[in-house]
């Protein structure tokens, strides 16, 4: 029995592996403009979440669509909207666990944040690869051609 080619399996992990990165530079502008808004300005962290939330999620859409998934057949104002509905489910999950963590826990503020952020993460990859950037229905897979079944 023969092992499947390393290449087309380390092709899979591209996808993901481009959404956690173009996610950890989402996570910085997020974090930075956290910690300013919350340390510097005295702004109520719950503000600060949804605020600077929305600044990485601004990020996020530019850098997605353009380069993590690059295929979609959706008319950019229907993604715009399904991301928009993502993030929001995303925001609430993440600002329920910060609250959670932070407020009812004790954990300290940055932590709270952090694993906020990791939540609210995974619902985002999910949400953003299956029915904001996914294909759309009717529309040619990437490459533009159908992929054929494989033989057992």
């Amino acid at each position: 029995m023969s092992r499947p080619p390393l290449v087309p399996a380390l092709s899979r992990l591209r996808e993901p592996a481009t959404f956690y990165a173009v996610g950890a530079l989402n996570t910085a502008v997020d974090l930075a403009l956290f910690a300013l808004l919350s340390r510097a300005l005295a702004v109520p962290y719950l503000i600060a979440q949804v605020v600077s939330y929305g600044a990485g999620a601004a990020d996020s859409y530019l850098l997605n669509r353009a380069v993590t998934f690059r295929r979609c057949g959706r008319p950019p104002a229907m993604e715009a909207v399904r991301f928009a509905l993502v993030n929001a489910a995303s925001l609430l999950a993440a600002t329920a666990v910060l609250f959670v963590a932070h407020g009812l826990g004790g954990l300290a503020l940055l932590p709270a944040k952090a694993l906020a952020t990791g939540a609210g993460a995974l619902l985002n990859y999910g949400g953003n690869r299956s029915w904001v950037f996914g294909p759309a229905p009717g529309a040619p897979p990437p490459g533009g051609r159908p992929r054929l079944a494989r033989r057992a």
